[in-house]
């Protein structure tokens, strides 16, 4: 079960039994923790701009908006994350 919370248009919550997703496009502050993602899962880091979606604050999951290119955090669960990526980038995407 899944509950958004108002936001603006670029960055969404959601409630969950998970926790507190949060999607939100990249800043230039999230390069260090964007590396550490991409090593974790061992891959490039994907082009920008990138869509992030993180749970209670971690970051878990990169969205790349120009080419569909995605890194994970391998310890979690992600195909949840992806999905509510792919509906927000298409939002996004007008």
């Amino acid at each position: 079960m899944r509950h958004a919370l108002p936001g603006a248009g670029r960055h969404r919550e959601l409630v969950t039994e998970a926790g507190v997703i949060t999607l939100r496009l990249a800043v230039p502050g999230d390069l260090d923790e964007l590396e550490r993602l991409a090593q974790l899962d061992s891959a490039q880091l994907p082009p920008g701009p990138i869509l992030l979606a993180q749970v209670d604050d971690e970051l878990r999951v990169a969205l790349s908006l120009s080419d569909g290119m995605v890194i994970a955090n391998p310890f979690h669960p992600a195909v949840e994350l992806i999905g509510l990526m792919h509906e927000h980038a298409a939002e996004l995407s007008g």
